[in-house]
């Protein structure tokens, strides 16, 4: 079974945003929604001045903390370790979105759910690649298989020194990144400064949280139970009427 990843060689990269508008129309996402958004780093005195532009999308981390904190088991991960998000089980609590050291996840409008980037897996299970990947014109993201050694994207990571961003984190993400910013910049600090706050906040706050969330999926079950009772015993007592 592969085990799917991702390089990104900013290096490469154009800023052209391709990649974010082609992920919008492949998950019909509106204007102002995004899977993929770009930290941005400015470097240098003018007029010699340069902008390293870093995509940040859903890591697929290995240890996720989204997966953790999803008090309906909505976020799952595949056999192949990509994280996906189950709609129907989503109630969007937003625990994923404050757990997530990447600031990946969004609410979608249309569906009122926390989605993701999930790496195209409908285009995956027909043979293809990501839209991301295939939209790329100077070839700055690779896709395959990590497991594989002889693998294009295995090769290109041990050749091009590629390596994941906030590791520190343990989550054991499955991107990696060729980046000047992450040599010159420290683009640990630049992805989100709410990652240590974060981390902090889950572990004395998360059984609190899933026990608040039991709660509520209680209390709204016996509300919905009442509401159905009271709409039946109306209809019954209706039905008597026009008996009568």
């Amino acid at each position: 079974m592969a085990r799917y990843g991702m390089l990104i060689d900013t290096t490469r990269c154009v800023s052209c945003f391709a990649c974010r508008l082609a992920c919008q129309m492949k998950n019909e996402l509106e204007q102002d929604e995004a899977f993929i958004h770009f930290v941005e780093k400015e470097e240098g005195i003018y007029p010699k001045v340069k902008v390293h532009i870093l995509p940040i999308q859903c890591q697929h981390c290995e240890n996720a903390p989204c997966m953790k904190v999803c008090p309906t088991g909505a976020t799952y991960k595949t056999a192949d370790g990509i994280v996906l998000v189950d709609e129907n089980k989503c109630i969007g609590c937003k625990y994923c979105v404050s757990v997530c050291p990447y600031n990946a996840r969004i609410e979608v409008k249309q569906s009122k759910t926390i989605q993701k980037c999930n790496f195209c897996s409908s285009e995956l299970e027909k043979g293809g690649e990501p839209a991301c990947v295939k939209t790329c014109i100077p070839e700055a993201r690779i896709f395959g298989d990590l497991d594989d050694p002889n693998s294009k994207i295995s090769q290109e990571i041990k050749k091009r020194h590629a390596k994941p961003i906030l590791a520190n984190q343990g989550t054991k993400p499955k991107i990696y990144y060729v980046s000047e910013m992450s040599i010159k910049s420290g683009v640990n600090d630049q992805v989100t400064g709410l990652t240590d706050m974060r981390s902090e906040y889950i572990k004395p706050a998360g059984g609190v949280l899933l026990g608040a969330t039991a709660l509520g999926l209680a209390g709204n079950f016996v509300v919905a139970s009442l509401s159905k009772s009271k709409q039946k015993h109306e209809n019954h007592n209706e039905g008597e009427e026009d008996h009568e």
